[in-house]
């Protein structure tokens, strides 16, 4: 077909570039003008890349603030956080059996008999300084382990590739969401030498991927697999089994029924619903519905 009729297939445009490679300038501008933004390899390589950085430096930025905010201590000029939570912990657990030693001192004193009302003060002191200092190492224990979970989420999401088609605000609520859900449901199991590794446990078992302990990446696929790069199926003139053209109002803008159907179990059936009703993606429009409409939903039913 000439591609004057308006139909033509993915191969006669490869073959159309392939003869007049100056072609490739006028349909990245074709793309662009529809509201997206094409990446040569590289370049998408590189701002993933930026993404992950950034992400990371946030994590490790936030915890820095955590240790800070709990303890009054401060990173000392380029010191990474590894060590500097190393050097807050060995503090607090000298400053820790010092404060037991006494503790252990007054406690014997008091029960033999020889202890006055400053000794039950300093006691009653040195306890609640050693039940908030637990506090403080059970917190830190809990955003260490926490840390680590975000950062096999991220290497996680660096590994899958989603549809261009998905506008850049949902796939955040998605991914906000998956990650909130992967956190709750991590723990540990130490092996044989007593090394610890990351489980994901639901409905009280280890969840597995092909016979082994699924990873982050593992679930990430699973719980975004409608937002995942499947070969961009569906996408152009309409989907066949759905010709009806969608309800325009008198602003032209597409109806959109106030209520959503009983049969949406989740966010994914909303996203495919506001498709086939025609509302255009990447749009305002398109965004208000999905919030109006999948919320309260889960990711995937």
């Amino acid at each position: 077909m000439a591609i004057t009729d308006h139909t033509f297939t993915l191969e006669e445009i490869d073959a159309a570039v392939a003869t007049n490679p100056q072609l490739k300038d006028h349909l990245v501008g074709s793309i662009k003008k529809l509201g997206y933004t094409p990446y040569t390899q590289p370049e998408y390589e590189a701002a993933v890349g930026k993404v992950i950085g950034e992400k990371t430096k946030e994590i490790y930025d936030n915890f820095d603030r955590d240790i800070a905010e709990a303890t009054g201590f401060k990173k000392e000029g380029t010191e990474k956080t590894y060590d500097f939570n190393k050097r807050v912990l060995a503090t607090l657990k000298k400053d820790a059996t010092d404060r037991q030693t006494k503790i252990a001192d007054l406690e014997k004193s008091i029960a033999e008999g020889s202890g006055n009302a400053t000794m039950q003060a300093q006691l009653a002191d040195l306890q609640k300084k050693e039940a908030d200092y637990q506090k403080t190492i059970t917190d830190k224990d809990t955003q260490l382990f926490q840390k680590d979970v975000k950062l096999d989420i991220r290497d996680g999401l660096r590994d899958l590739t989603f549809d261009p088609s998905v506008k850049d605000s949902v796939k955040k609520v998605m991914i906000n969401n998956a990650t909130d859900q992967i956190l709750a449901m991590a723990t540990t199991e130490k092996d044989a030498a007593g090394k610890e590794s990351i489980r994901y446990v639901r409905n009280g078992e280890v969840v597995l991927h092909k016979g082994q302990p699924a990873t982050a990446a593992d679930l990430l696929t699973e719980q975004l697999a409608d937002l995942l790069d499947a070969g961009h199926q569906g996408q152009g003139g309409g989907s066949k089994g759905d010709p009806t053209p969608p309800r325009v109002g008198p602003d032209g803008k597409v109806i959109v029924p106030a209520a959503r159907p009983a049969t949406l179990k989740n966010q994914g059936d909303v996203l495919d619903w506001l498709i086939k009703l025609g509302v255009p993606q990447n749009t305002d429009e398109f965004d208000k519905a999905f919030d109006t409409h999948a919320k309260g939903l889960p990711m995937r039913s």
